[in-house]
């Protein structure tokens, strides 16, 4: 347990490290490069198992975070949350067209969080 628990504090030093409070992955993962990935995914969705391997290499979600399957929604919706708390509302309408768009982000919590983050970013 103790050596789990070690591992895992050093992964979130090496990741706050990183991405500090966020704005260097807003700047990398624009909504433009959002897109890019719902795209590869919906390709992912339909691949056979040997495929699916390289196609999520070709994702930017995918190359960095290794080992990590991240979804296009609820990292869109990381996103919204990351750009309003980092002052850039402009952004947050973008991400959230995202929102639920491989299906995985759905029921009244995710509703309820993408209604206050669009009532935020407008206020």
């Amino acid at each position: 347990m103790l050596g789990n628990t070690e591992e895992a504090l050093a992964d979130f030093v090496a990741f706050a490290t990183r991405w500090g409070d966020g704005l260097v992955l807003l700047d990398i993962l624009t909504p433009q490069v959002l897109d890019e990935d719902q795209q590869i995914f919906r390709r992912v969705l339909n691949a056979k198992l040997d495929e699916v391997e390289q196609l999520r290499q070709q994702m930017t979600i995918c190359r960095l975070f290794p080992g990590w399957f991240p979804l296009v929604g609820p990292t869109a919706v990381m996103l919204a949350f990351l750009s309003l708390a980092c002052g850039r509302k402009a952004l947050v309408r973008d991400y959230l067209a995202f929102y639920n768009i491989d299906h995985t982000t759905a029921g009244p919590r995710w509703d309820a969080l993408v209604r206050s983050l669009k009532r935020k970013a407008r206020g």
